[in-house]
């Protein structure tokens, strides 16, 4: 059986350990220990201590932390700076006659000069043997200039299903595409790129609109913003008169502001079934699956690509058929181009689009916007945190035969798992 002073011996050695560890992993630049460790004022260990230490002499702990913060290059930046002896000692006897030093702060020598002062607090009633060890730290930040982001689009493309709004939108696009060909011919492909999308992008903007935005709690209404609002004033009054009146009129106020919101949840969960049944009786798989998904999250990609490599130009017919055969109400890609905007177009939009893809063939280089993946792991099987139990999904704009081939063999290793 081992002895006191052994556990005591390989508590110190654990903990060093586990501080030793952190270290090579470049963490843990300040660190509080409790190691019952009198650190004294020797000039041997003078590069890791200060001069202003309570104890003239170290203990064995005191030996082993010093020791410690040499071999690592650490400083015990609690010795350093100078106070009352009031302010030095961290831990007091039960019987208050024997006063020591024995938390201590260590840093390295990097941040050292962030530490603008430690002392501690006698005052803070922690319930404990051991005072409060206040730490000043002025952290020096970096400054580094924010590379601007622009809010993604949020678009009411269900406007577009409206005659009259995609007529507007198909003039428009047709007067500012014909704009277009007045300018130069001889740009870039990512030049060419980037005007057919904010072309389209802009005009859908400014023809159906923005989005509202959809709150997480839909159900949340008016009544019930007034209930809490009678709860937080009824607390008010009870924390300014400290009546138990007061206290059982907020007690009140909290019950019923939570039966309240229950029970207009429970409607409105019962209403969004009751139209999922509806739509699922007419056939109106579009709504129905929305309505599921409020109750199911998940989504599945499809991932697409170029099977073959083509031997010739694509032509108009092929480009129009091609965005003929696009599914509606699908969530955009990185470029938030949706499928309405490009067959409610009409033909302007096929051409400019078929053009670019002419430039394209010519030059035989793509827009970096086009070559930018996005990947989506999906959780087969075993812990989520874990990326053995995901299988990757990559969906790419347009590519090759040769870009097509990357997903599927990563699609096929991350199966194996």
């Amino acid at each position: 059986m081992e002895t006191l002073d052994r556990q005591r011996i390989r508590k110190a050695e654990k903990a060093e350990d586990d501080l030793e560890k952190k270290i090579r992993q470049g963490k843990n630049v300040l660190k509080k220990r409790d190691a019952n460790a009198k650190v004294g004022r020797e000039e041997v260990w003078r590069p890791a201590i200060g001069k202003e230490s309570l104890h003239q002499e170290s203990n064995d702990n005191g030996t082993r932390l010093a020791s410690f913060a040499i071999a690592n290059e650490y400083k015990i930046v609690s010795t350093m700076f100078p106070r009352k002896d009031i302010h030095k000692y961290t831990w007091t006897s039960p019987g208050g006659t024997t006063k020591n030093q024995i938390d201590h702060v260590i840093t390295d020598q990097r941040h050292k000069s962030s530490i603008t002062d430690v002392r501690s607090i006698r005052g803070a009633e922690c319930g404990i043997d051991h005072s409060l060890v206040l730490v000043k730290v002025c952290q020096r930040i970096a400054i580094q200039s924010r590379k601007e982001v622009r809010q993604k689009r949020r678009i009411e493309v269900r406007r577009l299903e409206l005659k009259n709004i995609a007529d507007e939108f198909k003039l428009k696009l047709e007067n500012r595409f014909k704009a277009l060909e007045d300018m130069e011919n001889n740009e870039t492909v990512d030049a060419k790129w980037s005007n057919f999308k904010e072309v389209v992008l802009n005009t859908a903007e400014e023809v159906c609109g923005s989005r509202k935005k959809r709150y997480k709690k839909p159900w949340f209404d008016q009544e019930c913003e007034q209930a809490l609002k009678d709860r937080v004033k009824r607390k008010i009054t009870w924390m300014n008169s400290n009546r138990v009146e007061d206290r059982e009129s907020y007690n009140e106020a909290n019950r019923e502001a939570n039966k309240l919101q229950r029970r207009i949840k429970r409607l409105y969960l019962h209403i969004l079934l009751d139209k999922a049944k509806e739509d699922n009786t007419a056939n109106n798989a579009k709504d129905f699956y929305r309505k599921i998904r409020f109750f199911k999250r998940g989504f599945t990609p499809y991932p697409y690509g170029v099977k073959t490599e083509m031997e010739k130009p694509p032509t108009i017919e092929e480009v129009k058929d091609a965005v003929k055969a696009l599914k509606t109400n699908k969530a955009p890609g990185k470029d938030e181009i949706t499928a309405e905007f490009l067959k409610k177009g009409g033909e302007i939009v096929v051409e400019n689009l078929w053009k670019l893809i002419l430039r394209i063939w010519e030059k035989e280089e793509m827009p970096a916007e086009w070559q930018e993946a996005i990947i989506i792991p999906i959780h087969k099987k075993g812990e989520k945190e874990e990326c053995e139990g995901c299988t990757r999904l990559v969906t790419w704009y347009i590519g090759s035969s040769q870009s097509n081939q990357e997903p599927k063999a990563n699609q096929a290793k991350s199966k194996d798992h």
